[in-house]
């Protein structure tokens, strides 16, 4: 079969001459990142499982191609940004010394009201 244990990827990714390739590449695309995604593979398997049966009866090729357009701004944007700040919170962790007496909180950083004014030059 395939490298994962669900039976729904095996079917999908076998019964493929009825599927967009766009939409067999992407669903892919989603798997292999999952690996790295905070959640966990079967978290993602999971939820882009559900996104994906929710829009198995597009029919017309526009409607399949927003919909992939859609998956890849979110793959793009999302994703991949939440699994580079698990990324660096883990590179954080294991080369800088957390403060205890102040851990990383919004309330302990001062937010400037306005920006400081700009000198002109002479």
């Amino acid at each position: 079969c395939c490298c994962c244990p669900c039976s729904f990827c095996c079917c999908l990714l076998k019964n493929c001459g009825n599927m967009h390739a766009a939409v067999r590449e992407l669903y892919k695309r989603y798997l292999y990142a999952g690996r790295d995604y905070p959640a966990g593979l079967n978290a993602v398997r999971r939820r882009v499982k559900e996104a994906f049966l929710a829009n198995k009866d597009l029919k017309s090729e526009d409607d399949i191609l927003h919909a992939v357009a859609r998956g890849r701004w979110y793959f793009k944007n999302e994703f991949v940004a939440a699994i580079q700040f698990k990324k660096y919170r883990s590179l954080k962790k294991a080369y800088y010394e957390e403060d205890e007496e102040k851990p990383f909180r919004l309330e302990n950083f001062v937010i400037a009201k306005e920006p400081p004014a700009k000198k002109h030059p002479k």
